[in-house]
């Protein structure tokens, strides 16, 4: 059996962003208002680093390319996970 990847996440500052992540979600966010979390994340834009193992420090897209094997019965990979949380008044403000 495979040991399971441990992944660092990925945050994106977004005009709703602010501390629920921090705050409803336990995460150690950086500075700003953070409005996404990439738990899981083969995109360009915010690939995710491995923590744990053999693989530690190594980015999963790269992992996924160089041992697919590990992946089955995965037959594609570019996922994003995300963890959003949205200020309904920041979006209403903008919608009206």
């Amino acid at each position: 059996m495979v040991e399971p990847l441990f992944l660092k996440p990925v945050f994106h500052e977004k005009i709703w962003g602010g501390r629920h992540l921090a705050t409803d979600f336990g995460y150690q966010i950086p500075a700003g208002t953070i409005g996404e979390c990439w738990a899981i994340s083969g995109h360009p834009h915010g690939p995710n680093i491995i923590t744990n193992g053999q693989y530690e420090g190594q980015l999963l897209p790269k992992v996924y390319q160089q041992h697919p094997e590990l992946f089955q019965p995965c037959f594609f990979f570019l996922l994003v996970i995300k963890i959003v949380k949205l200020l309904i008044s920041v979006l209403l403000r903008h919608i009206l």
